[in-house]
């Protein structure tokens, strides 16, 4: 296989004859022998005739890079040879191929004859200037690299740039040691060895000098270290080693003196030297952190406290700290700051740490950088304080105090507030008076808070403060957190503590007041009513939304108690809205339009707003209150009935507890009542049923129905209680009301029979005839005869229409039979 070289791309030799040529080659045959060219046409073979095949390169991209083999210059002083490194670029131009050829063909190969052109031309350039060398050796190389370049572009038709330089180039700089362990004796300490790390700079004195008497550079570290050893060892005492920096100035500048010397001959000086001992070595510690604690019992008191002690320590001086024996730093520093506070702190009290310990410190400080300067080393920083709650006041600190059962303007309402306040008190002497071991300070400054801000809450109704503790409008125009926070930061500046105060925030916390109102104010509740008007013979349905918006400001000594609920108001509002509407008439309630609406929204809460509050002590609104429906007749009468009885009961009641009636006397009546009514209910649907029915065989049976309702109706109990019944008891109540109240209660039910008997009359041929216009008119349809009933006052008597009125009846009272066919307005109240 073909060896490949660097110029290859330019020039190579071609084992064919007759070689494929590729655009931009050339074959050029060449007679070894003569050198010269052989035309590529000629017909006679000539032998050992050699093919180049020559490429014209003129891009950039196709310049050829390479180097030559080491060059050594010989005949220099000390019969040292300089070595050289050519590196160079090169291509063919174009129309050059054959002068190329012809002057590369001496060799076996095109890259052996350049590298041969070119160590000669370099030998020869070097021998005719070997003066010129002691100067300045990069620019005699720069100028035998421009003269390389015009002999070889000449001699061979190559463009050649060159560039020249000796193979150690980069070592003829400055040299740098960096952390070199050099282990020492000294002249008074030969029995012992020190370890020292050296780093050193030796920089090249002249290029040309030191290119000829290059060392390697393991051997020229060497050669120092030795230097250094011999130095040390017979001119440097022990303590020389470990003085400051600042004192071995003049030991080290003589040692660099001595290794100049020493480097002179490989044309080398020392620019820069560091010696310093290894510490490690020798166990010292160049920086050290103690901390130490000293108890001590003041003057005139039974309890210990704790000064506590910090110092750090530097290494001075080693050589020092070396003569005395390396002593133990920490039992150093513990001893010595336990013989001062001894000797300081004979006679000091409780009082006099607090107050007097700042002037103790600098005594303290200056006794111990004595003392460490006379061991070798160089106090840092000290730090010592006692350790005293006290002492935190003097220093900004975040204290957070809860308060709870803070007493408003109105006593049985109490409030919880939590104050957060950030201050310091620089001079304690301004608090000399609360110093006392047996008594806490910032208790104590808790408490003259806690004063400060009852005294001003005295004058503070409990809705200020539950409901407007963030709202402006107090004194000076600011909300009751603002006041407050003013006035604690004004207590906390002034003459008791004088403290710097950074900030002041006071917050309520919850109570039971609070968590109360959390679960019922602002909560808008949906509700649904029905509502019976006095006169309106139906139903009326309501929707709107209640909620309780704030706690009335009369209504705190009944809110406070927190013992209902948010569903007990709501009902309560329903109860007491139903009761005011009941009274209404059913025109008025069975209106619409948005301005009825409004007007109904504003009753409604009038109706609710003193009542709710006279309970519960809170401001409720009801909002979006309106009717939704009428209903029928049939619920109205059945909800009537019941609403009825359900008064009957309450009057007994009233009077069970006032002693005006018997109890069982009137239970029996009340029991009797309900059964009668029951029965005539349930004849009055069987009787509902024969007149819808067209049957005459059924008459007989309506008549006996009719029998059994008017003893139905003669046996329901007389509820009038006469005066000789009572037994001689005072009235407490109207008696004459209650008796009106009585038949009132008796009537809706026959009124409802006679309405509802109207209704089903047209569907019965029996009671239609036909009139002049021959259409079929209703006939009035009247008991056969009069049916006992009711028994009512004359008052009431008198007031009933003409034709219902019966005359004769004893102590001026009557007994009535219903008229089934009067109308129904004639029996009601005026």
């Amino acid at each position: 296989m073909r060896q490949v070289f660097p110029l290859d791309p330019i020039i190579h030799l071609s084992e064919e004859t007759r070689p494929k040529l590729k655009p931009g080659q050339v074959l050029v045959r060449i007679n070894p022998k003569s050198g010269e060219i052989v035309p590529n046409k000629s017909l006679w073979p000539i032998r050992g005739v050699r093919s180049y095949v020559v490429t014209a390169l003129t891009r950039a991209e196709h310049v050829v890079e390479s180097e030559t083999p080491v060059i050594f210059l010989r005949g220099f002083r000390y019969g040292v040879t300089l070595p050289l490194i050519v590196k160079y670029e090169t291509n063919c131009p174009e129309g050059n191929q054959e002068q190329i050829a012809k002057a590369l063909s001496r060799e076996e190969t095109p890259q052996e004859s350049l590298e041969g052109k070119i160590d000669e031309i370099v030998q020869r350039y070097a021998t005719e200037n070997r003066e010129e060398f002691a100067g300045e050796l990069g620019k005699i190389l720069l100028e035998m690299a421009q003269h390389l370049r015009r002999e070889i572009q000449t001699s061979t038709g190559l463009y050649f740039d060159p560039n020249i330089k000796l193979q150690h180039q980069n070592d003829l700089t400055t040299h740098r040691i960096t952390n070199k362990t050099v282990r020492v004796r000294t002249k008074d300490g030969r029995e012992r060895e020190f370890k020292l790390q050296l780093s050193a700079d030796l920089e090249v004195i002249d290029e040309y000098e030191a290119a000829l008497r290059f060392p390697e550079r393991e051997a020229m570290e060497n050669q120092l270290l030795e230097t250094v050893e011999r130095f040390c060892e017979t001119e440097l005492e022990t303590r020389d080693l470990f003085k400051k920096e600042t004192e071995q100035s003049e030991q080290w500048e003589r040692l660099q003196k001595y290794l100049d010397s020493v480097l002179s001959s490989d044309s080398r000086r020392v620019s820069r030297l560091h010696i310093k001992p290894d510490l490690d070595d020798l166990k010292i510690q160049p920086f050290q952190e103690i901390a130490f604690d000293y108890p001590h019992t003041p003057h005139l008191s039974m309890e210990k406290i704790i000064i506590r002690n910090k110092i750090q320590l530097e290494l001075d001086d080693a050589g020092k700290y070396l003569a005395l024996g390396k002593p133990d730093l920490k039992d150093w520093a513990e001893k010595t700051l336990t013989a001062l506070f001894q000797r300081e702190l004979f006679e000091w009290t409780y009082l006099n740490f607090l107050l007097d310990f700042d002037g103790l410190k600098a005594k303290i400080k200056a006794a111990m950088e004595d003392s460490a300067r006379e061991i070798g080393y160089r106090e840092k920083q000290l730090i010592t304080e006692p350790d005293l709650k006290e002492n935190q006041l003097r220093y900004p600190s975040t204290y957070r105090f809860d308060y709870e059962g803070l007493y408003t303007k109105q006593p049985d309402v109490q409030v919880n507030l939590q104050v957060s306040t950030v201050f310091r008190i620089e001079k304690l002497e301004q608090i000399k008076g609360l110093l006392d071991r047996n008594l806490d300070v910032v208790v104590a400054i808790e408490e003259s808070i806690r004063r400060e801000i009852e005294l001003y809450l005295h004058k503070i109704d409990p809705e200020t403060v539950y409901m407007r503790f963030y709202v402006a409008g107090g004194e000076n125009d600011r909300s009751l957190k603002e006041e407050l926070e003013s006035r604690v930061k004004n207590h906390l500046t002034g003459k008791e503590y004088d403290a710097t105060v950074e900030s002041v925030t006071v917050v309520p916390l919850n109570t039971e007041i609070t968590e109360h109102m959390e679960k019922i104010l602002h909560k808008l509740q949906d509700f649904r009513l029905k509502i019976i008007p006095r006169d309106y013979d139906g139903m009326i349905e309501f929707a709107g939304q209640i909620s309780v918006d704030s706690v009335n400001p009369t209504g705190w000594h009944r809110f406070r108690r927190c013992d209902f609920s948010l569903n007990d108001i709501l009902a309560f509002a329903e109860k007491s809205l139903t009761t005011e509407l009941s009274e209404w008439e059913g025109a008025g309630l069975d209106s619409s339009g948005p301005k009825h609406r409004n007007f109904l929204e504003e009753q409604a809460n009038r109706a609710v707003q003193v009542p709710v509050a006279s309970q519960y002590g809170v401001r409720v609104e009801i909002k979006n209150f309106r009717s939704l429906a009428r209903e029928g007749n049939a619920e109205y009468a059945k909800l009537r009935d019941e609403e009825r009885i359900k008064t009957i009961e309450r009057r007994r009641k009233r009077l069970e507890k006032t002693g005006e009636l018997e109890d069982i006397r009137l239970d029996k009546a009340l029991e009797k009542a309900r059964h009668g009514m029951d029965q005539l209910e349930k004849l009055h649907e069987a009787d509902l049923q024969l007149i819808i029915a067209t049957d005459k065989t059924e008459e007989a049976e309506r008549q006996t129905l009719n029998t059994r309702r008017d003893a139905l109706l003669s046996d329901i109990p007389d509820l009038e209680f006469r005066e000789d019944e009572l037994d001689g008891r005072k009235k407490e109540f109207d008696l004459n009301k209650f008796r009106k109240s009585v038949a009132k209660d008796s009537r809706p039910l026959l009124s409802e029979i006679q309405e509802e008997r109207r209704k089903a009359l047209p569907n019965s041929p029996s009671d239609t005839a036909p009139n002049d216009t021959g259409q079929s008119e209703v006939r009035e349809h009247r008991p056969e005869k009069p049916v006992s009933g009711v028994i009512l006052p004359k008052e009431e008597n008198d007031q009933l229409p003409r034709k219902a009125r019966q005359p004769g009846s004893a102590k001026g009272q009557i007994k009535m039979a219903p008229d089934f066919d009067a109308p129904l307005e004639e029996f009601q109240e005026e």
